[in-house]
């Protein structure tokens, strides 16, 4: 009844155009004219790095060798996901990491990864943290553990507070971040699959450092999702 209260007082909209949902748009959170702009990634790609077949930043295309097994995302970072991701982000919007997650946590399901013992979200600095308030990361992590029942572990430390990367190349970024996470102390990971999760994949940089550090510290494998790459 609650429930039901508060729907008619504070309609479900959706998370692209804000428009009221109607009672069978609601589980997506996406209302039936955003669903229909396919906003969201085909089955075909690269599964390592989540790139169109074919684009030219894919990680065959580059030469990049990644540490992690495999990533999947829910789009393309630009349109009203992009904008969506910067209201999540910047503009403290944190109610959007129910339905980012959700949505998210359905791609995931698509991909066949199997024993996967763990959700990591991808740390901000403490610095970054105070200024922002909280970490997306984190949050949407937060849900997808909760969604897939697995428990949440925050145990990579950002210990260098390192300068914006939207810049640089991706071999500049890796050198930016070398040496920028560590394990938090009795962080025991005994060959464990880890799903790492962040925000957006643009180079890899990040999330390449962060997996590197997990297999270093005994994981066994490490997948990771992303809102958008």
């Amino acid at each position: 009844m609650l429930t039901g209260l508060l729907d008619l007082l504070f309609p479900p909209a959706c998370i692209f155009c804000r428009q009221p949902l109607l009672p069978g748009e609601r589980q997506d959170f996406l209302c039936f004219s955003c669903q229909g702009k396919k906003p969201f990634f085909q089955e075909e790609g690269c599964s390592v790095c989540a790139a169109a077949a074919g684009d030219e930043f894919c990680c065959f295309r580059e030469g990049a060798v990644f540490s992690f097994t495999a990533t999947t995302a829910l789009g393309w970072y630009r349109g009203d996901l992009k904008r969506c991701l910067h209201e999540f982000k910047y503009k403290g919007k944190k109610r959007l990491s129910r339905p980012f997650g959700q949505l998210l946590t359905r791609r995931i399901r698509t991909n066949p990864w199997e024993n996967i013992a763990a959700v990591v979200p991808v740390p901000l600095h403490r610095e970054r943290l105070r200024e922002r308030g909280y970490n997306q990361s984190y949050l949407l992590a937060s849900e997808i553990s909760r969604q897939l029942s697995l428990p949440l572990r925050d145990i990579v430390r950002r210990t260098k507070n390192t300068p914006p990367q939207t810049k640089l190349s991706r071999w500049e970024r890796l050198h930016n971040l070398k040496g920028a996470f560590q394990l938090k102390e009795n962080s025991s990971l005994e060959g464990e699959t880890l799903l790492l999760v962040d925000d957006v994949f643009t180079t890899g940089a990040t999330l390449q450092e962060v997996a590197q550090l997990l297999l270093a510290g005994g994981a066994g494998e490490v997948y990771n999702a992303v809102l958008a790459r």
